[in-house]
């Protein structure tokens, strides 16, 4: 509606530009907002692992949703980086014997641990 009452292609343009500068912005704000979101994850104590994996598949979604992307090796950073201390003994047997640089994968590769 707001591109039908202008009368000229740089009118047009124009239109377009500013909205879609705005909608470049927004998607920032929110692409950081999730950022934050994902920098103080953490699991609950009382949150089983595979709740806490489907909660680190959410927020890839919600980057992808953005058009962004988390990638698998941040996305098992985070999941071996924030669980609590009795799932230490796992963690440490996990980085002992996996080698991280070969991860790959989709998003629900921090699930598949």
């Amino acid at each position: 509606m707001q591109v039908a009452m202008k009368k000229t292609a740089k009118e047009v343009w124009d239109c377009l530009k500013t909205r879609f500068i705005g909608a470049d912005r927004v998607k920032n704000a929110r692409l950081q907002t999730l950022r934050n979101k994902f920098d103080v994850m953490r699991m609950h104590e009382d949150e089983t692992l595979d709740l806490y994996a489907g909660r680190l598949n959410s927020m890839c979604v919600r980057y992808a949703n953005l058009g962004a992307t988390l990638d698998d090796a941040a996305l098992v950073k985070k999941l071996l980086d924030t669980v609590p201390d009795r799932f230490l003994n796992v963690i440490a047997g996990i980085e002992q014997f996996y080698d991280f640089d070969a991860i790959r994968g989709s998003c629900g590769a921090a699930e598949s641990l």
